[in-house]
């Protein structure tokens, strides 16, 4: 019965070698055993498998075997039994040595980076995706509780390239954080990784940004933006408008752009001040008087770096022509008349700028009866002249009335003026005087109305000739002598009915109340008026006038001022 117990617990001692010799639980079991000691061969068991388990960052690893276990040094004695099978007949336990058992081993795994920034320079905080100019980066890592002989670690890689875990900088931690600091990197954009390390182990990586572009390295700025204006599309041409309005491109910088800055002065090398202003690329100026302008505008990258400056110029001319001086064959006392059987409307005139000029001549009703465009472009400065001779566009004479004339002056860039001017009277009233016959006629159109024998001047003191008309007209009027007495020509103050006057300095049209003759030969003689019948006037024209003839009052009231006054030899 003993015998039979005794293999019993060979048999199970062989089946747990297998399954517990790591953990000593076969060890035990043989040391329980009894069995009778007989004829025995040994096996050797392979030792014990060492197994490394993996944690969370900061969880300890379990029980990780660092030695060969006890049971690779146990043997198992065995017999023949009556089959010839080999019979477990004793087990022998040699007591484990000191270097057999098993040892644990804590190791703990530096946690991931619980806390990521970035700065430029060591200063200006970067959020993810920013720019900066490329003067050196700081990467700040951080968790709590950290040892303070962990490393922070760093890889940054071009956005392009993935991570291949290799360390770009480090930096050792100091109360639960480290600052890295990369002095340089070339421009572009770039992604970022960080872990924690520490002599026995390394944590996992964390990226900043997820993945997608934590900063961007831009040293340079943009290009110069290219200018064009819809307003004023030749740059120095002139244009008149006011209102200007630019469009520019985006200079297409790497770090994208942030806005821009602008200015319109007048000098060609202006710059705009480092001051964004817009963002958009495209702007409108309003109330601009004449002159040069010089239109500058630069941007800004995201990086902060101020590009090259673009400047258009534009010339406004919102200055129109005018009329500077004008001056009319007629003068307002005349009531600005002519008759165009005898005369043409002679207008002399001065213009501000070279000028299109065109005139219109509109009746009492509105109605534009001539219209006359001069050729090209009339020079500024000298006198210039222009004549109507009351003719319509047909070629047809006008009728008599009152009309007004308007001149347009158009620049070369479209800015125009009109001046104008009313109360020019048409006439066919005039009044012929013969010097050689000494005779008065006076017509309206072919009509007569009356003809007279007169006195002019004489020789001394001739009638001007020449093409006049009526400036004033005066009733119960007395002449005053120019001269002074002991002259020739002096005489009494006189006393006249009717006068009308057509010439300076003193040269009327009147009756006589002391003249008895008129008609050839009373202006023949050579002395003074005043001495003899035949020695003429002063140079006025006299009229007969009495109450059984009273011509000159009938002329008078015939005669209004503007009436042409023709005196011919």
């Amino acid at each position: 019965m003993r015998r039979i117990v005794s293999l019993i617990l060979v048999a199970a001692a062989a089946f747990a070698i297998g399954t517990a010799s790591a953990n000593g639980t076969f060890a035990r079991l043989l040391g329980d055993s009894h069995a009778a000691a007989a004829p025995a061969t040994t096996a050797t068991l392979p030792p014990a498998i060492v197994s490394t388990v993996s944690s969370q960052p900061g969880v300890p690893v379990s029980n990780v075997v660092s030695a060969t276990s006890a049971a690779a040094n146990t043997s198992v004695a065995t017999s023949t039994g009556a089959s010839g099978q080999p019979v477990p007949t004793a087990t022998t336990v040699p007591a484990p040595t000191a270097t057999a058992a098993p040892t644990r081993v804590r190791v703990l795994l530096p946690p991931a980076p619980l806390t990521m920034s970035q700065a430029a320079g060591g200063a200006v905080a970067l959020t993810e995706g920013s720019w900066t100019k490329g003067d050196g980066m700081t990467l700040r890592v951080g968790a709590p509780g950290l040892h303070k002989d962990a490393v922070a670690e760093v890889e940054i890689q071009p956005l392009s390239h993935a991570f291949s875990g290799h360390v770009t900088a480090d930096a050792q931690v100091s109360n639960g954080a480290a600052t890295v600091i990369v002095p340089s990197l070339a421009q572009g954009a770039y992604h970022w990784q960080a872990r924690f390390s520490s002599a026995s182990a390394e944590g996992p990586w964390s990226q900043f940004a997820h993945g997608a572009m934590a900063f961007g390295i831009q040293a340079t700025g943009p290009a110069a933006p290219h200018v064009s204006s819809p307003t004023d599309p030749q740059p120095l041409a002139a244009y008149a408008t006011s209102t200007l309005t630019f469009n520019w491109t985006d200079p297409g910088d790497p770090a994208g752009t942030a806005g821009y800055a602008y200015r319109l002065d007048t000098d060609p090398r202006g710059a705009p001040k480092s001051v964004i202003r817009t963002t958009n690329q495209h702007l409108t100026l309003s109330r601009l008087d004449t002159g040069t302008y010089y239109f500058h505008v630069r941007a800004r990258d995201n990086a902060g770096n101020w590009g090259q400056t673009a400047t258009f110029p534009v010339h406004v001319d919102v200055t129109a022509p005018i009329v500077t001086s004008h001056a009319f064959s007629t003068s307002a006392g005349s009531g600005f008349t002519f008759d165009p059987s005898l005369e043409k409307l002679q207008l002399s005139y001065t213009i501000s700028k070279a000028s299109h000029v065109t005139i219109g001549v509109y009746d009492d009703a509105g109605n534009r009866v001539r219209h006359i465009v001069l050729p090209g472009f009339q020079a500024a400065g000298p006198p210039l002249n222009i004549a109507w001779d009351g003719r319509d566009n047909d070629g047809k004479t006008v009728p008599a009335g009152s009309y007004s004339v308007y001149m347009r002056l158009t620049d070369h860039v479209g800015n125009a003026h009109v001046a104008g001017w009313s109360g020019l009277s048409v006439t066919y009233k005039h009044i012929d005087v013969s010097l050689s016959q000494q005779h008065l006629w006076a017509y309206d159109g072919a009509t007569l109305f009356l003809d007279t024998p007169v006195t002019t001047g004489n020789q001394k003191l001739p009638t001007p000739t020449g093409t006049f008309h009526v400036i004033t007209a005066q009733k119960n009027f007395t002449f005053h002598s120019p001269w002074p007495k002991g002259s020739p020509y002096y005489y009494d103050p006189s006393f006249v009915n009717f006068a009308l006057y057509f010439d300076s300095p003193g040269y009327f049209v009147h009756d006589a109340p002391w003249r008895g003759a008129y008609g050839p030969g009373t202006n023949s003689g050579a002395g003074s008026p005043t001495q003899g019948a035949d020695n003429g006037t002063h140079g006025c024209v006299n009229v007969p006038n009495t109450p059984a003839n009273p011509l000159m009052a009938q002329l008078y009231a015939w005669a209004p001022p503007g009436t042409v006054v023709h005196v011919v030899q």
